[in-house]
């Protein structure tokens, strides 16, 4: 079924076993959600002192991610906050994408010990993909959403794609034929 969040979104960075995640992660995590505001219209935000967060941003070493998924740059996985949650859950079905019917709470996994760059791209990337579409959508051009595509920042597809997902006509719990029969209008 369709799934998104429902409701005002919100995001918090965890610090992992008592380090700092990277310098430029506050920041650039602050202009993703300024953009995902403006151009895919998403009530997000950061969360505020003792509220729980929709999606966790958690930066680790890259080999410790590598440990738990090898193979990965970096991933996101439903219904956890934070890595403690992650490594709790990892082999159970609450972190399996297909068993959710609404979205309410994910983590994004990044690494701590790349170059700003790397860092910046899996925010998109990973980020978007806990708002919406999960990537593989092999057939997609010009878009995040696509893992075999160069894009590594969200796109105005993207964008679009992301302002459909949340528009007030689309609810989570909908059927793939319920969501197309609404999307030409949406996108229209």
């Amino acid at each position: 079924v369709f799934t998104r969040f429902e409701g005002p979104v919100t995001v918090a960075i965890e610090m992992v076993d008592g380090a700092e995640p990277p310098v430029t992660l506050a920041p650039d995590l602050d202009a993703l959600i300024a953009r995902l505001r403006r151009e895919a219209r998403i009530d997000i935000r950061r969360v505020k002192s003792g509220e729980a967060p929709s999606i966790t941003i958690s930066a680790l070493p890259r080999a410790k991610l590598q440990r738990f998924v090898p193979g990965a740059a970096c991933f996101v996985v439903p219904r956890v906050t934070g890595w403690r949650d992650y490594l709790a859950k990892r082999f159970g079905s609450d972190i399996d994408w297909t068993m959710l019917t609404t979205r309410s709470r994910a983590s994004v996994f990044l690494p701590e010990d790349v170059s700003p760059q790397e860092v910046r791209d899996c925010l998109h990337e990973e980020v978007a993909q806990a708002l919406g579409p999960l990537n593989d959508l092999y057939r997609l051009e010009h878009s995040i959403f696509n893992d075999d595509n160069v894009h590594v920042v969200l796109t105005d597809r993207d964008m679009l794609l992301l302002r459909a997902t949340y528009d007030r006509d689309l609810r989570s719990g909908m059927s793939p034929r319920q969501v197309a029969a609404r999307l030409p209008a949406l996108l229209n």
